[in-house]
């Protein structure tokens, strides 16, 4: 009887820390995915008045960046525990990072291929700078997740609310 009960003291003696750990993970996670998802509307892409061939590849090109956000923002919420963990882990490597960073690359060649108004190549660099800040954000949240730390938080928050001002001087732009 006394070794039962020593490994069944054993098992609570870690059970238990490690429940706390994956609940109280959970909800700073969540905490930071509603003020940033909060934050995080769709960027709508800006229809212009002009209806040329220009402006046309442009709005479509900020279409198609628009619907890749969409994409990264998707894998919100999270699953924080330990059962969920690798999924969480794996869409936002593969999805949420993933993208932001073709968001990027499709605005990039934009720069290059297309003939842009300099508003048009102002609202596309606050876009490129609005994908990197997310990028860096969810490679925060990854390794927040990855290590079970919360050592990320304060620079996590700091960085939804530079995406959020990002935001909101795209969308200044647009109207």
């Amino acid at each position: 009887m006394p070794l039962k009960s020593k490994s069944t003291t054993v098992i609570i003696a870690i059970a238990i820390p490690v429940c706390i750990i994956v609940i109280a993970s959970s909800l700073v996670i969540s905490k930071y995915y509603h003020k940033f998802k909060k934050a995080k509307d769709t960027v709508v892409a800006k229809t212009l008045a002009a209806n040329t061939p220009q402006s046309k590849a442009y709005e479509a090109m900020m279409i198609d960046f628009s619907s890749m956000s969409n994409m990264a923002q998707g894998i919100f919420p999270l699953d924080t525990t330990e059962a969920g963990k690798q999924k969480s882990l794996s869409d936002l490597k593969d999805i949420g990072i993933y993208y932001w960073n073709r968001s990027w690359e499709v605005l990039e060649e934009s720069k290059k291929n297309m003939e842009l108004t300099i508003e048009m190549k102002t609202t596309i660099n606050l876009c490129q700078e609005y994908c990197v800040l997310n990028k860096k954000y969810y490679e925060l949240i990854y390794k927040a997740l990855d290590e079970k730390t919360e050592k990320y938080y304060a620079k996590m928050e700091l960085y939804v609310d530079s995406v959020d001002t990002k935001l909101k001087e795209i969308r200044a732009r647009e109207y």
